[in-house]
């Protein structure tokens, strides 16, 4: 439904940027993302985990950005393996939820919607009310 409601917005005239992890396979499938020279080096609980960002341009006025975090979106699942949620799902999504904010912060100009996906998150809506203060310049180097 977001791929689609983006290239809807896009055909409208609008910048549509979509941030999603990604996950197992998805490379494959889109050969032409491209890494970005940024790497993010970001808070989680009492250590740093750091990951990277990938973009495919899908057409114009549409960008998907990827969370690249192997640890957490490299997995056979989505959310659950054999019946049972992955036991740090909650994590996970706080983890792309600040990727998406870091990223924002350095993308031509501030979001004008933040949606969030419901259920399984992220939280970027609670989160990007946060200021400009709370997230060091230097998370994104």
């Amino acid at each position: 439904m977001v791929g689609a409601l983006g290239k809807a917005l896009a055909r409208e005239g609008h910048e549509v940027v979509l941030v999603t992890p990604l996950y197992a396979g998805v490379r494959d499938s889109f050969p032409a993302i491209r890494p970005l020279e940024r790497n993010l080096d970001l808070p989680l609980g009492a250590r740093q985990v750091q990951g990277r960002i990938g973009v495919l341009e899908v057409s114009p006025g549409l960008k998907v950005y990827f969370v690249d975090q192997p640890e957490f979106f490299g997995r056979a699942a989505l959310y659950q393996e054999h019946g049972a949620d992955y036991a740090d799902n909650a994590e996970r999504f706080i983890f792309l939820s600040k990727a998406t904010v870091h990223l924002a912060r350095h993308l031509d100009g501030p979001p004008d919607v933040a949606p969030g996906r419901t259920r399984r998150g992220p939280a970027s809506p609670s989160i990007i009310s946060l200021t400009r203060a709370s997230f060091p310049a230097t998370s994104i180097r």
